[in-house]
């Protein structure tokens, strides 16, 4: 169908108690107490119109449209908790806990079945997707040890180590069609060579993220000043049921990096950013800058660096002139704009399952890589009042 969404009314009433209590003249402890309440009111096509336009001697797909409201009211109960310890005037030293919510979306949980036909594009293969209006919202909890430090030049060091976990993870998935729904579909569409399925978002075990920041950073008005940050980071999808693979092989899979797969992002194994600068009178300056995309970043290709420059300065002390340049040197990871080299970007893993899921593989595909935006020039011109 080209209908829309139908109306869709999600309501979200949060309930919080916070304070913040200087312990001693070095300790601090912030707290906070959040109850959130989710109540969605979603409209999906009605199971029982559905069911009664699947069997003769009325015609197969030709049921109408019939909505019906549903949704479940779900509370959840988020505490947070943060020390802050100050040892000397130029020492913090900060650790972090607490979980949150996220609610799902509407195009999810609220709509029409929506049907993606048998053609050359999608392998000959009939798709239903159809809204989850049970998908649990997803709920995280985090973990956060750091610190600050004042150097003698001016400059400050930060330092963070984290730690989450997202429960009920959204993901897509699609099992193929059986019963009522596959004699529907097959005769919606008897050409599906490729087979039919359903597909709708479903809750998957976890998502872990944890890593290490660090930063170093001098801004001075005056004079020359820098910033170094870098990260190390995992990212990556666990406790998956194996239910997920029964549509045939999938690259979302416990324990893989992602790498911008299933809708998620690219996730550099490694990133890293240094930058000089120089601040003189009458608000100019002069910044170079690289950035450094390590393994798994979102052109599928090897590590790459990226410069800039920036340059402003006041003409007639009220008139600043700036010209930003970013990919400075004109880097070309892949091909020319619009255009990637087809399999020659990283090899992604699969993994599968047959319908019963006795007998699992995995396997490899090959991603094309991808370019990077070429170099951009940016003037800017400017009146002080």
């Amino acid at each position: 169908t080209s209908l829309g969404y139908p109306p869709t009314n999600i309501r979200k009433n949060d309930f919080a108690l916070t304070a913040q209590l200087q312990l001693t003249s070095k300790l601090q402890l912030a707290v906070g107490n959040y109850l959130s309440v989710y109540k969605p009111d979603a409209q999906i096509e009605d199971p029982n119109v559905l069911a009664q336009y699947s069997t003769a001697p009325n015609v197969p797909g030709a049921a109408p449209v019939a909505l019906v409201h549903v949704g479940k009211t779900r509370v959840h109960y988020d505490p947070h908790l943060g020390l802050l310890y100050r040892p000397s005037r130029d020492l913090a030293l900060r650790a972090t806990a607490g979980s949150s919510i996220t609610m799902p979306y509407a195009s999810i949980i609220s709509g029409i079945d929506r049907v993606d036909l048998p053609n050359g594009a999608n392998s000959q293969t009939y798709t239903l997707t159809h809204a989850n209006p049970d998908l649990l919202p997803e709920t995280q909890r985090s973990y956060d040890l750091g610190g600050d430090l004042r150097l003698h030049d001016g400059g400050l060091l930060s330092a963070d180590v984290y730690d989450i976990t997202i429960y009920n993870a959204f993901a897509a998935n699609t099992l193929p069609l059986s019963g009522a729904a596959l004699t529907t579909a097959q005769t919606v569409a008897p050409s599906a060579a490729g087979g039919y399925f359903i597909n709708r978002t479903i809750n998957v075990g976890e998502l872990r993220a944890y890593g290490l920041e660090l930063s170093l950073a001098k801004n001075p008005a005056l004079g020359f000043g820098y910033r170094l940050t870098g990260s190390l980071q995992r990212a990556y999808f666990d406790k998956i049921p194996q239910s997920v693979y029964l549509a045939g092989q999938s690259s979302l899979i416990s324990g893989k990096q992602l790498d911008g797969l299933n809708g998620s992002i690219s996730v550099p194994y490694a990133k890293a950013y240094a930058e000089a600068r120089y601040a003189f009178p009458y608000d100019g300056l002069i910044t170079f800058g690289a950035d450094y995309e390590g393994n798994n970043n979102s052109t599928y290709g090897p590590p790459f660096t990226l410069f800039n420059m920036t340059m402003r300065y006041a003409l007639a002390k009220t008139y600043p002139v700036q010209i930003a340049i970013d990919n400075f040197f004109n880097l070309n990871t892949g091909s020319t704009l619009g255009r990637a080299l087809l399999n020659q970007g990283s090899q992604t893993v699969r993994f599968g399952c047959n319908a019963t899921g006795t007998i699992c593989s995995n396997s490899g595909s090959a991603k094309s890589l991808q370019f990077v935006y070429p170099r951009n020039v940016r003037i800017q011109i400017s009146r002080k009042i």
